[in-house]
């Protein structure tokens, strides 16, 4: 799982790399963020914005996809 802070935190230090894309398995996204320098910095400041949600995000689809090993349904 993924620390919303943590994820906030590279959103802002290295946001403009790409890190925060990275953290959460989306490399393709890591790489065009990378390329344009954070979309030209406009990309940069929505995913401060939204840095906590995807890192909740991030976390539910994890906790599904394990119950769903174990055979657990949730909704």
């Amino acid at each position: 799982l993924k620390d919303p802070t943590n994820l906030l935190l590279f959103s802002i230090l290295l946001g403009c790399l790409g890190v925060d894309r990275f953290v959460l398995g989306q490399t393709g996204l890591g790489v065009l963020k990378l390329l344009t320098c954070g979309g030209c910095y406009i990309w940069w400041i929505i995913d401060m914005v939204n840095a906590q949600d995807r890192a909740r995000q991030y976390n539910y689809k994890k906790l599904q996809e394990v119950l769903m090993m174990q055979g657990i349904t949730i909704y």
